[in-house]
């Protein structure tokens, strides 16, 4: 009687910056019982993979299923799997640090179980032709990919039931390609369906495996998965049918399954990742177009000739479609070199290459304040570590044109052991970062509003799946619920990038509401516009002057305007600004600021205008405060606030900038940060003179 051998493999993570309590929640109603539930049938066999973010939670917060999981290693029913320590994307990395991590992780599952890994965990499985070379440092010889890489590569479906050989330089990779289909089975669809599959398979001609690699937290996170999997009992019988099928449907971990079975031949696999990964990297309006493309297929049952060749995009894409991903991407990558120069300890340089916060698709991810939040504090902690070990303890400071973005344009670099700042010259003169380093926070950790592919579901909702939990679960990916009415009301896209230093000349009429509506018109041609950079070097500070010449309609009529902007950086945590505009009558300058708190709720979060007895806004809705000579942002709960002083008064405009996105229980809205519009009328002359010093500044919690 034949059989079907079954190569499962479970990847269980939680990013880097979660909060406890999702980690204690993951841990106590998916991972523990997905892991007793194995246990309870020792002779099912499996691969697991735990990400560093996890077991750093577990060593301190959980020993005892490491404990159980090191129980089962000893007898052989699991196989622990290797991957980068902090779960980066291996190819979005330099080829150094994928192998420093690597190396990493080996090092901690030797420590911790006494076994030196095999395999590893492909993050989100995408994959570059190079990685062969770069992981064969580590000694690593499996890795998991998806079934839909092998049919990029020109196989036929019924060859992804046999896993095969990659080289590169020579440097061989074993590729198990995981099974779609099975993974949208399982535990999705009701056990007797999953078993008939693999019975199935079973009946195939040759040596057949059923590969089934992904994540654990289908088991009990998902949306309506914890009482499908655990309550409903649909793991218990999985492994039930499991083991009476035992001699059909033959369980191994990756490694036996190696060492029984030849590979079937060589395969060169193109960059690629999973499906519906490289949907999501798409442009928008590729992205639609792919949608319905897609949607056409299905409908007239061809979706599978066409599926080898029906493909989005790759990774990398999710770095031109959010350029603040791409900001978090190169400073990493500015770190890395850093490090490199000086020898310091990489494991901040690691913990920032985490992948969650530098995408989006199904998940919140980079949508998610407080995961950017993590990536950015350990960018700051690692370049501090590294300056040190430059600078030593004296005063320092560096200013720097070069191209960080890599998008062609120079942009400027100014930083010291407090401060770190980027300006871009060809976006309006911008900054585009300021990290406050004595806080390790980047206070410049906003997002813009911009439309998603999905935001068209809003207004014209995709038909919902069946509920009735009888016939399985609906996967997140096919639900697309909404958590509050009225959503689509809150679609409000941004006409230039979320910066700050935004130079706006306005109507003496408009009334703030206008401007958060985005229901003005700009008089001026400053905002993303072009400015000239001149950096003046002194004794004790560096002076940055960013100027333009550009038009201003005062009117009917046009002024021709000059505006530049001198920021001054010293060695301390304080920048200086002075604007000078001349040209332009009967206006408003509004200089805009984009900044973040990463929550506008709570007491211990506001805007203070003037000292105690001042005025106090609220974070969450809008406001405005007249003739302000100073004011600061608050932040009690993480200890710090940043001061404006203003030279002369200004009025002051605040409003909360809020995204509608996607997450795996459905659209919703999050907070994003503070838009701060500084108004002051330009005198009849024609000439204003703004200066501002701000500094942060730490308080009592």
């Amino acid at each position: 009687m034949s059989a079907v051998s079954l190569v499962m493999a479970l990847h269980l993570h939680q990013p880097v910056g979660n909060f406890d309590h999702v980690f204690r929640t993951a841990v106590e109603t998916c991972y523990r019982p997905l892991i007793e539930h194995f246990d309870a049938q020792p002779g099912i066999s499996f691969g697991l993979h735990l990400s560093g973010p996890l077991l750093d939670w577990l060593e301190n917060g959980h020993p005892a299923t490491l404990e159980l999981i090191g129980r089962m290693i000893e007898r052989g029913q699991v196989e622990i799997m290797s991957g980068g320590l902090y779960e980066p994307l291996l190819a979005s990395i330099p080829p150094g640090d994928a192998q420093g991590q690597l190396e990493a992780m080996n090092r901690r599952l030797a420590d911790l179980f006494g076994q030196r890994p095999r395999g590893f965990w492909l993050t989100e499985r995408v994959w570059s032709p190079e990685l062969p070379a770069v992981v064969a440092p580590a000694g690593l010889t499996y890795t998991f990919v998806d079934d839909t890489h092998f049919l990029y590569a020109g196989l036929s479906p019924a060859e992804t039931n046999q896993y095969r050989i990659t080289e590169k330089h020579g440097h061989r990779l074993a590729l198990l390609p995981t099974s779609k289909h099975l993974r949208y089975l399982i535990p999705f669809r009701p056990v007797d369906e999953v078993i008939e599959h693999l019975l199935e398979m079973a009946d195939l001609p040759g040596a057949t495996a059923a590969f089934y690699g992904d994540d654990g937290e289908k088991f009990g996170l998902w949306p309506k998965t914890h009482d499908w999997v655990f309550r409903q009992k649909w793991l218990q019988k999985f492994l039930d049918a499991l083991d009476e099928h035992r001699d059909r449907i033959v369980t191994m971990t990756p490694g036996e399954y190696l060492e029984a079975e030849a590979p079937a031949g060589r395969v060169y696999v193109p960059s690629a990742s999973y499906a519906e990964m490289a949907e999501w990297a798409l442009p928008v309006a590729a992205a639609r177009h792919f949608e319905d493309v897609r949607t056409i297929l299905e409908q007239e049952d061809r979706l599978d000739d066409w599926r080898p060749f029906i493909r989005g995009g790759v990774w990398d894409n999710f770095l031109v479609k959010y350029p603040e991903a791409n900001l978090m991407h190169k400073k990493m990558l500015r770190l890395s070199r850093l490090v490199r120069q000086t020898g310091v300890d990489p494991m901040d340089l690691y913990q920032a290459q985490c992948n969650c916060a530098y995408w989006h698709g199904l998940f919140g991810g980079l949508y998610l304040p407080h995961l950017r939040h993590a990536v950015h504090a350990h960018l700051i902690s690692g370049h501090k570590k590294a300056q040190a070990a430059q600078h030593g303890t004296k005063p320092w400071r560096a200013v720097a044109q070069e191209d960080l973005t890599a998008d062609g344009h120079r942009e400027v670099i100014a930083e010291n052991p407090h401060l770190g700042l980027v300006f871009s010259p060809r976006q309006g003169g911008s900054l585009i970062q300021w990290d406050a380093r004595d806080e390790n926070f980047c206070l410049t950790n906003t997002l813009g509003r911009r439309p998603e592919a999905y935001h068209r579901h809003l207004k014209e909702p995709a038909g919902a799946p069946p509920e009735d939990q009888a016939e399985g679960v609906a996967s997140a990916h096919d639900l697309l619920a909404v958590k509050e009415e009225r959503l689509a009301d809150q679609l409000v896209y941004d006409r230039y990038p979320r910066h700050s230093f935004m130079d706006h000349f306005l109507a003496p009429d408009l009334t703030p509401e206008a401007f958060v509506a985005g229901a003005f018109r700009q008089r001026g041609d400053f905002v993303g516009r072009a400015y000239e950079t001149q950096v003046e070097e002194q004794e004790e500070v560096t002076a940055i002057r960013l100027s333009r010449r550009g038009l201003v309609v005062c009117g009917e009529a046009g002024a021709d305007t000059e505006l530049t902007k001198t920021f001054w950086l010293g060695h301390g945590p304080t920048l200086k600004v002075d604007y000078l505009v001349q040209g332009p009558t009967g206006v408003n300058l509004g200089v805009e600021f984009n900044l973040t708190l990463l929550s506008d709720q709570g007491p211990d979060r506001f805007l203070q205008t003037g000292g105690t007895g001042g005025t106090r806004l609220a974070l969450d809705r809008p406001g405005t405060a007249r003739r302000v000579r100073a004011f600061s942002l608050v932040s009690r709960g993480d200890g710090f606030k940043v001061m404006f002083d203003l030279q002369p008064a200004v009025d002051l405009w605040l409003f909360p900038i809020e995204t509608v996105s996607m997450s795996e229980s459905g659209l919703e809205r999050i907070h994003q940060g503070l838009a701060l519009v500084l108004i002051k009328d330009v005198p009849p002359k024609g000439t204003l003179r703004l200066s501002m010093n701000l500094e942060v500044v730490r308080i009592t919690p």
